[in-house]
């Protein structure tokens, strides 16, 4: 299936439902993809259903989130729980360079 919607920022969050960090980020990636919805898309990954992922993206720990601007470069990795104001901080800043 091909991707018909304009190229956004993109912000990967692998993790686990079994992970403490991971269900606290839970709301704070709802919560951006309400913030940043067509302006910037939050994939949810879990390694349970996903385990590749873990391969595919070198993750260490889990939670990570994966940053990657509209053209689809990787552009920064977190590892661990990241606070909304951090998430905010960081997806203002792939949205202000992709405009």
């Amino acid at each position: 299936m091909q991707e018909t919607r304009e190229a956004q920022p993109l912000v990967v969050n692998v993790g686990a439902a079994a992970c403490v960090p991971c269900r606290l980020m839970a709301p704070v990636l709802e919560r951006a993809a309400r913030r940043y919805e067509g302006r910037a898309r939050i994939l949810v990954v879990d390694i349970r259903t996903h385990r590749e992922a873990l391969k595919t993206y070198g993750v260490r720990i889990l939670p990570t989130q994966i940053f990657f601007n509209a053209a689809g470069e990787r552009v920064a990795t977190h590892e661990g729980f990241l606070s909304e104001a951090e998430l905010t901080r960081a997806i203002d800043e792939l949205v202000a360079v992709d405009k």
